[in-house]
């Protein structure tokens, strides 16, 4: 994994004003978009495959400048499709991040401020709109953080997620990708889906994700990490700041946290491009869009943090976007080490290689697909329209936050945390953070790893990045951290299984 790079983008607006008239109907143009689509001339309807990456770091592709070799199917999805090199999700937590990606919305519209939290039902998620729209849904969850309960489920016809027992008697909390796919790839080949109707499929991997004992995955994966490559990069990465000193002094020590992260990325990559194979096996390929999106990362000891859900640094954050859109079907992109992958089982999509620099978030993604899926062309202003025109969507903030924990869940993750509001805003090349240990801007051209605070150097770009996020914040108000939960004790336990627990207490 190479050093994060990103192009230098403009700088700030000098006319928040101008901004906050976006902001202020940002909630509802989703809306828009939806009625806009019914109301246009049909075209025919694409198939949608939405793979869902849990706690995966842009940078551990090699789309996104990984050295590491370890994601191969991902990668030829993204030489095939438009890879967005800057997405954000808007939380490092699971729920809020995956109800953006399916409203369209902030967690602070849809209400899932935290895993503890429920989706609003009143809301519209995609699932609910495609089905409107005649198509067969079907999700394949990886874990229960986002079983019914939670209201992600809104929309789904056919839903399968783990089952079973662990040893205590309790629900298994998670299950294998391999497992994913051959739920995804059973229902796609099975009668259960109806064949006069097109399909939305969504599938959520979660084997990056750290349990207790460190990551898994299947036997051989470790093998694969190349350790000398590994090292270098993490050698790299504490020469630069990014880890903190005592961190740096013990490389050898989260080099194997590294290696189990790493491994586990790789196998939840193979079965990805099985599905994927799966879908150009029953010739379902060239009438699909697929969009690849992570939901957050992980920290793995930069700027101290193993884990995620408690800051909202780069490593936390910014997350794989891929989109891969029907094209020329006969198109196959040139390269031994690609057709070695998938030969010719994959054609090239729609503006196939197409590199995004400008920031994006999850919550513009919604509007994309529904132009792919079901409308016009000239039906909407997505990402998808000025790329079309050979243009970069227009740069405006992408805005960020901490869930919303009660100091009580917070206090359990380390004293070093203190209890509050945890915002950001990236727009260009800066991105402020404000909490309640104060104000921090990173310059992501010059500094990536984000281990100079410049606010004292530009104090102008701070008053105007501090102005966005507080016009944001105003628009989308919401109670203090941990004022909105409501989590059964079922759903505590299973929560708790998988590591989000820590001082939940039900009715919070």
């Amino acid at each position: 994994m190479a050093p994060r790079r990103i192009p230098a983008a403009p700088a700030v607006p000098t006319e928040p004003g101008r901004v906050l008239a976006t902001l202020a109907v940002a909630a509802l143009a989703w809306t828009a978009v939806l009625a806009g689509c019914g109301d246009a001339t049909p075209v025919a309807r694409r198939n949608v495959v939405v793979i869902t990456t849990d706690t995966t770091r842009a940078d551990v592709l090699g789309a996104y400048g990984s050295a590491l070799g370890l994601t191969p199917y991902l990668d030829a999805l993204a030489r095939r499709g438009v890879v967005f090199e800057r997405a954000y999700a808007p939380m490092a937590q699971t729920l809020p991040s995956h109800a953006t990606l399916f409203t369209g919305l902030p967690p602070r519209a849809h209400g899932s401020l935290e895993n503890h939290y429920q989706l609003d039902e009143r809301v519209e998620t995609l699932a609910e709109r495609l089905a409107a729209e005649g198509f067969h849904t079907a999700g394949f969850i990886g874990a229960l953080v986002l079983e019914p309960p939670s209201g992600i489920a809104q929309g789904f016809e056919a839903w399968t997620q783990p089952a079973g027992a662990n040893q205590k008697g309790m629900r298994s909390p998670d299950r294998a990708a391999s497992e994913v796919t051959d739920d995804a790839l059973a229902w796609l080949n099975g009668t259960e889906r109806r064949r006069d109707a097109p399909f939305f499929i969504w599938a959520h991997y979660f084997d990056p994700h750290r349990e207790e004992g460190g990551y898994q995955s299947p036997e051989g994966f470790k093998q694969r990490v190349p350790g000398e490559a590994l090292m270098t990069m993490l050698e790299e990465r504490a020469t630069s700041g990014q880890f903190p000193p005592e961190v740096a002094g013990r490389l050898r020590w989260f080099a194997e946290e590294w290696r189990g992260y790493a491994a586990a990325v790789a196998a939840m990559d193979e079965q990805i491009g099985r599905l994927v194979d799966g879908l150009a096996a029953a010739g379902l390929f060239e009438e699909t869009v697929i969009v690849v999106a992570g939901d957050h990362g992980e920290g793995l000891m930069e700027h101290g943090e193993l884990q995620h859900g408690v800051n909202i640094f780069e490593e936390l954050v910014h997350v794989p976007l891929i989109v891969l859109a029907p094209g020329d079907a006969g198109a196959v992109l040139e390269g031994a080490a690609l057709d070695d992958v998938v030969g010719a089982r994959w054609p090239a999509g729609e503006m196939a290689g197409r590199r995004v620099a400008t920031a994006v978030g999850l919550e513009q993604v919604l509007p994309m697909l529904l132009l792919l899926a079901v409308a016009d062309e000239d039906a909407d202003e997505s990402l998808w329209t000025p790329l079309r025109k050979g243009a970069e969507p227009r740069p405006d903030p992408v805005f960020i936050e901490r869930p919303h924990y009660t100091q009580a869940r917070l206090e359990s993750r380390g004293p070093k945390y203190t209890w509050g509001v945890l915002a950001g805003v990236v727009l260009g090349r800066y991105k402020l953070l404000d909490g309640p240990d104060g104000v921090e801007l990173y310059d992501l051209v010059d500094d990536p790893g984000e281990t100079r605070n410049v606010s004292r150097d530009h104090p102008q770009t701070v008053q105007r990045m501090r102005s966005l996020l507080n016009q944001w914040t105003e628009i989308h108000r919401t109670g203090e951290p941990g004022s909105g939960g409501n989590v059964s004790a079922e759903r505590a336990a299973t929560l708790e299984q998988l590591g989000y627990g820590g001082a939940v207490e039900e009715g919070r």
